[in-house]
């Protein structure tokens, strides 16, 4: 009680700052109720208190201007990068060998697959066609991680897409899309935004880790927002240039921690964002994931309020009614902090946790993330 109270003395004293990091989940074919939750999704964010977001899977360009006029009124300081498409070097992407014939993968799509759609495909051709997918991949990677950039399509249009010689295909998920936005109810300073790009650090996904700093009231705060390579180790052959998912990830962490002191130049810094890495926490239950990447953050003295507090709790949940029971309870979600002390700096709280009527028989949650926010001071 006392810190509670020494806290919000110190917050009445200087100037505060609500910041959240949310995964909103809006990636059709992937997550399920996509069409019926957008809209609930948009409202919460309109109603929030936060003064920073930094928000994640915001995938599809329509979804991105959408969101952007809506929360304008409340945040009219915003980073949503254009969607770069990268696309294959020579089509068509796959040879017809490639994709038929006994074992293949549409061999597996056929018998194990047929007539699912949406989240239900996407998981059968990397669960139930997963031999399938190894052998692509050891065959043809090239034509692999194309497959896989087209999840949400139907089983035609991927076939076409893959086999068509007239133009080429995407390499990345949702058209090059990194899902990623900022905002803020502060300003900007001019000439300190911009983004880390690390197309030649994804595979599957495009990766990539946006930066400004703001200005509150004569205080500065460097702010970053990202989502790294998530853990595909036992679901999605890896066809990219590293070893495997994890140290794709661990790679994108070290490309941006070397970068940046010389773009925060001192200041404090809130780093957001779904890093795809979760501590072990047994007290609490939370499983470890990448935890490599989480040790690079704390090694580099970055803090952590989300699993430093006093009841540290999962972002990525089983008992989210979006995941599955049998899913781990992660903390896969930060707001890493660096060069604020330690008394100005309050307690993680996870948000976003309701969920909403879509029909009369189902209830879902809003998101498979929930979202985190933490308060801190500028003195």
């Amino acid at each position: 009680m006392k810190f509670f109270f020494l806290f919000f003395f110190f917050l009445s004293q200087a100037q505060a700052l609500e910041l959240m990091t949310y995964n909103l989940g809006l990636a059709k074919g992937f997550v399920d109720y996509y069409e019926e939750r957008r809209e609930p999704v948009f409202s919460n964010l309109k109603n929030s208190k936060a003064d920073v977001l930094c928000l994640q899977e915001l995938w599809k360009a329509e979804d991105r201007e959408k969101l952007a006029k809506e929360l304008a009124a409340t945040y009219p300081y915003k980073i949503i990068p254009p969607i770069e498409r990268a696309v294959a070097g020579s089509s068509p992407a796959c040879g017809y060998s490639d994709l038929f014939g006994e074992g293949s993968i549409v061999s597996c799509m056929r018998t194990r697959c047929h007539g699912k759609t949406g989240r239900e495909f996407t998981a059968c051709i990397i669960g139930d066609c997963k031999k399938s997918l190894e052998s692509l991949k050891k065959n043809n990677s090239y034509c692999a991680n194309a497959l896989m950039a087209q999840v949400g399509h139907s089983p035609f249009i991927v076939m076409l897409q893959l086999l068509q010689p007239f133009w080429p295909v995407d390499l990345y998920t949702y058209e090059g899309s990194n899902g990623l936005a900022l905002f803020s109810k502060y300003p900007f300073k001019t000439g300190t935004t911009g983004m880390i790009p690390m197309r030649y650090y994804s595979t599957l996904t495009r990766r990539d880790f946006l930066y400004a700093t703001l200005e509150a009231d004569g205080k500065e705060l460097f702010v970053g927002c990202t989502h790294l390579t998530a853990n595909f180790t036992d679901t999605v052959p890896y066809a990219g240039p590293f070893a495997n998912w994890e140290q794709e990830n661990l790679k994108q962490t070290e490309l941006i921690l070397s970068k940046l002191e010389s773009l925060a130049k001192g200041k404090p810094q809130a780093i957001m964002g779904d890093f795809n890495s979760s501590p072990v926490i047994p007290n609490y239950k939370i499983d470890g994931n990448f935890e490599r990447t989480y040790s690079e953050f704390k090694k580099q003295g970055y803090l952590d309020p989300a699993s430093e507090g006093s009841k540290p709790g999962c972002t990525i949940c089983k008992s989210n009614s979006l995941n599955l029971p049998t899913d781990p309870d992660q903390l896969i979600d930060h707001i890493f902090l660096k060069n604020i002390d330690q008394k100005n700096i309050g307690e993680s709280q996870v948000l976003m946790d309701q969920k909403i009527e879509i029909n009369k028989s189902i209830k879902t949650n809003l998101s498979d993330h929930y979202a985190l926010k933490v308060i801190i001071n500028l003195p």
